[in-house]
């Protein structure tokens, strides 16, 4: 009998994308229960969760690619029919919500490259409208890590909705303590 054998780039792109969507969904939850303020510890929760967030999910999806395995002569854009061929699978839904976050986090990170705004500046505005967008899919980027792994029917334990919470759990904490770091 065959047994799958995943490597290190899909446990760290398991880690790192978790990461970068929790610190995003806190970042901008963060934001949102405390206004737009541009000082005190909110403001710095929100602004660092908000630079950190593009980076490792940019880096894990990576790795992913890569550990796809297509990469002979002629088929090395093979990893595109991920988004050519829309269908319900979690693994074309989930790399439908990874694009989404990268362009959304990397445009909410845009709004905090300049440390004090003015309060007329219209990045707030833009900010705060990204926030919105950022927690849903922070959270679907978090739970579609466990999503993936509790499709594989062949392992008892992985098979079950609570891997999905867990992971989603998993990513938070994690996403938290890469802001406090």
């Amino acid at each position: 009998m065959y047994e799958l054998h995943w490597g290190l780039p899909v446990i760290l792109y398991l880690f790192l994308g978790g990461l970068g969507a929790g610190a995003g969904a806190v970042s901008a939850s963060v934001l949102l229960r405390n206004g737009a303020t541009n000082d005190g510890p909110s403001a710095d929760i929100a602004r660092w969760g908000a630079l950190i967030a593009p980076l490792p999910v940019m880096i894990g999806t990576g790795m992913i690619v890569f550990e796809l395995g297509s990469f002979q002569a002629g088929d090395w854009f093979k990893w595109i029919n991920l988004f050519t061929t829309i269908n319900m699978s979690p693994m074309s839904i989930g790399s439908w919500v990874l694009g989404l976050f990268v362009l959304v986090s990397l445009a909410y990170a845009y709004t905090y490259l300049e440390r004090d705004l003015q309060p007329d500046d219209p990045r707030h505005g833009l900010r705060r409208a990204l926030a919105w967008l950022m927690v849903p899919l922070g959270i679907a980027v978090a739970l579609y890590t466990g999503i993936m792994l509790g499709a594989t029917p062949a392992r008892p334990f992985w098979n079950t909705p609570a891997l999905a919470i867990l992971f989603t759990i998993s990513a938070l904490s994690t996403g938290v303590a890469s802001i406090l770091l």
